[in-house]
């Protein structure tokens, strides 16, 4: 059961404000707004933690430690003469703020990629991380069972897309180099992945998503077979030159 902050007695959170609706079953343990924008789940929430009370908005498709983007950030340190509880509300009058102001199409995350959201033939789309470091995209293959963990290190004996349902695509912040691999789990490491490309360095994530969707338009819907060494680039090296 999730833990919200504690609010102060006679204080109630607003219902809806400019169409953001609020969300007292959310399963986070902030005060949630909720707003249906398209195909786009915008949710604001209020935190707090042992060092600061902040609201933060954020895209409900991606998951991550940079997948927010703050409002406004409260230091229990610089609060003041601020109570606990007042300091929590001063972040959720801010919140309300942004949500008055706040018009339809106005806010987007600045690594969100709405074609990561269109999966590569034969998957779906698993989970969207965004981290201070990387940009993660995990897809799982839709007619494949779902790997949570590899019991008792039980490793495939050969990577290929019928041992492997995940293909991962990550991309470095700030460099923008990437890579696209087949992963047999799905927190599967380097070490436990398989490479199936070489894209350009500093190519992005678009060009990485477009050598993942030709390598399931051409291994996974059967235009051609796997090859027998993913590691050699001969034959998959055509998909990172793709934009």
């Amino acid at each position: 059961m999730p833990t919200k902050p504690r609010l102060p007695d006679g204080f109630d959170l607003p219902t809806a404000v400019n169409g953001w609706i609020h969300d007292p079953d959310d399963r986070t343990n902030g005060h949630c707004w909720q707003y249906e924008q398209g195909e786009r789940p915008l949710a604001i929430r209020v935190f707090e933690s042992l060092r600061n009370s902040y609201a933060a908005v954020t895209d409900d498709r991606t998951s991550g430690l940079e997948s927010k983007e703050r409002i406004v950030d409260l230091d229990h340190d610089d609060r003041g003469d601020l109570s606990h509880e007042e300091a929590i509300v001063t972040a959720i009058e801010a919140a309300i703020e942004w949500m008055n102001n706040y018009s339809e199409g106005e806010w987007s995350h600045l690594r969100i990629h709405e074609a990561a959201f269109q999966p590569p033939v034969g998957y779906e789309l698993a989970s969207y991380r965004i981290n201070s470091r990387t940009t993660t995209i995990l897809y799982h293959q839709t007619d494949a069972r779902e790997v949570d963990r590899l019991a008792g290190g039980n490793f495939p004996d050969e990577m290929s897309a019928d041992s492997c349902p995940y293909l991962k695509v990550e991309t470095w912040a700030g460099s923008g180099n990437s890579t696209v691999a087949l992963a047999p789990w799905k927190g599967a490491h380097d070490n436990e992945q398989q490479e199936i490309a070489d894209p350009p360095e500093e190519c992005g994530i678009e060009v990485a998503l477009t050598t993942a969707r030709e390598f399931a338009r051409t291994f996974i819907d059967g235009d051609g077979p796997l090859p027998a060494d993913p590691t050699g680039q001969t034959s998959l090296g055509r998909f990172a030159s793709q934009g």
